[in-house]
């Protein structure tokens, strides 16, 4: 007679906050860079670091911030001549912080005809920052507060002069904090879950072995600070149990 158990999990289970995707807001401004923020409190609080359970927690070596911009034009080519700018002032912003090495991705793009003398032209994407392993924390501390100062809602503009049709819209995100190689932690991941897993067969009285194992997926990036990434992996078996 024989019975198996499933055995399965992932290799990561907190972390200071879930990971929230950031919702990017539009500002009027000439050029207004901005992201979704929340009131911050009259009162000081010391955030609540719940411990961190994972197996592999490495330190980023890159950020990445989203971005749209909306410009508006006389005509589709106006517009998307305007966005272009906007986009470029983007990486010229976080280059200045950051360093030659920003990588600005346009990603998405969609155009509006409102009338035969008015356009608007959508672009949005992605901005990627390396950070070097050598920096300590106080360094990727400054940076991150100039990026903080730059991505943070503005005072409310004055309306142009000549209308609505002369403002741009400007979103910037947020950093998330990420690894560019996470598959060469792939092994050390799951040399951690076999081992957990051959735990528990001890625990229960050995004899178990693997069957019907599911193929491992792709490693999962969890963001816990500038100076923490948690990682983790999905993998499932079961464990049969012969008489």
């Amino acid at each position: 007679m024989k019975s198996s158990v499933y055995f399965g999990g992932i290799l990561f289970l907190a972390s200071c906050a879930a990971p929230i995707e950031q919702q990017t807001s539009f500002v009027p401004s000439a050029s207004v860079y901005s992201a979704s923020f929340s009131e911050s409190g009259k009162s000081f609080s010391i955030p609540a670091h719940e411990p961190i359970v994972a197996d592999v927690v490495v330190r980023p070596d890159f950020f990445a911030m989203n971005f749209a911009v909306r410009t508006s034009g006389k005509t589709s080519d106006e517009a998307l001549a305007k966005a272009k700018e906007e986009v470029d002032a983007i990486g010229k912003k976080v280059s200045a912080i950051a360093g030659n090495e920003t990588t600005v991705r346009p990603c998405g793009f969609r155009s509006e005809q409102l009338s035969e003398s008015s356009s608007k032209a959508i672009v949005d994407g992605v901005v990627e920052v390396p950070l070097n392993t050598s920096t300590d924390y106080w360094a990727r501390a400054g940076m991150m507060s100039k990026i903080d100062a730059l991505v943070s809602p503005p005072a409310k503009p004055e309306k142009a002069a000549t209308g609505e049709e002369d403002i741009s819209y400007v979103g910037l995100s947020a950093p998330r904090f990420l690894v560019r190689d996470a598959e060469k932690y792939r092994a050390e991941l799951m040399t951690k879950w076999v081992a957990r897993a051959k735990a528990f067969s001890e625990a229960a009285g050995g004899g178990l072995r693997f069957v019907r194992c599911e193929t491992p997926g792709a490693i999962t990036q969890s963001p816990i600070s500038f100076e923490e990434l948690a990682l983790s992996l999905r993998m499932a078996c079961q464990l049969d149990a012969g008489t």
